[in-house]
C-alpha cells in the first residue's frame, strides 16, 4: 500500500492528511479522541488498518497539531458540527472513522448520515447521553489536590528494571495458539457474552 502523502484544507481549517491509498475506493477519514490529542495518536492504527481506498488523518480547527491557522475562530470547539460535515463532504465516498470521544462527536451531528458511505466507532460509545451526568458528578465530587512529592515511576534512563527470574519459564509453560480454534471450543478462548 503506497502512501500519497497529500494534504488538503477546507474553507473553515479542517486539515485533511492522506496517509494511505491503496487498491479500491473510498477515503476513510480518521476523528481522533480528545479533544486535543490530535490525529498524530491514530496514525499506527490507520498505517496497519490497510483499508482499501485512501485513509485521511482528520484535525478539526484547534484540536491537535491544528493550532496555528490565521482563521482560527476564538472557540473552535463551538464550530466543530459544521467542520466535520464540511470534511466529509471534501470528498467522495467517504467512511468516517471515530476514535473514542471522536465518535461520540460524530454521533452528535446528524448532517453526516446523508453524507457518509459508512461510519465506525472505535472505543468509542454508541451515545454521550452518559457526558451531562458525568459532568456533574465530576462538578459535585472534584479530585483532590495531591501535595505529595511524586516519586519516579521509570527506572534511571537507560536502564530497564531486571525481568523476573521465572518469566522465560512461564512463557514457555504458556499452551501454544493454535490456527483455526473456535472460541468457546475446548481448549479455546472463550468470549464474554
Amino acid at each position: 500500500m503506497g502512501a500519497q502523502r497529500q494534504e488538503r484544507w477546507t474553507a473553515s481549517g479542517v486539515r485533511l492528511r492522506q496517509v494511505t491509498s491503496g487498491a479500491g475506493r473510498g477515503n476513510w477519514l480518521f476523528v481522533p479522541g480528545g479533544p486535543g490529542l490530535g490525529s498524530e495518536s491514530l496514525l499506527g492504527l490507520v498505517e496497519a488498518a490497510q483499508v482499501p481506498g485512501a485513509a485521511w488523518l482528520v484535525d478539526l480547527p484547534g484540536d491537535g497539531s491544528n493550532r496555528g491557522g490565521p482563521a482560527l475562530p476564538a472557540e473552535p470547539y463551538a464550530h466543530w458540527p459544521g467542520c466535520l460535515a464540511e470534511a466529509a463532504q471534501a470528498l467522495d465516498e467517504v467512511i468516517m472513522v471515530g476514535h473514542s470521544t471522536g465518535g461520540m462527536f460524530m454521533l452528535s451531528v446528524p448532517e453526516l448520515e446523508g453524507l457518509l458511505t459508512g461510519m465506525v466507532l472505535l472505543s468509542s460509545a454508541p451515545h454521550a447521553g452518559w457526558r451531562p451526568g458525568f459532568a456533574r458528578y465530576a462538578e459535585d465530587h472534584p479530585a483532590p489536590r495531591c501535595h505529595h512529592r511524586r516519586r519516579a515511576l521509570r527506572p534511571a534512563a537507560g536502564r530497564s528494571p531486571p525481568p523476573r527470574p521465572d518469566t522465560r519459564r512461564r512463557a514457555m509453560e504458556l499452551p501454544p495458539l493454535r490456527a483455526g480454534r473456535r472460541p468457546g471450543a475446548a481448549g479455546g478462548p472463550r468470549l464474554l457474552p
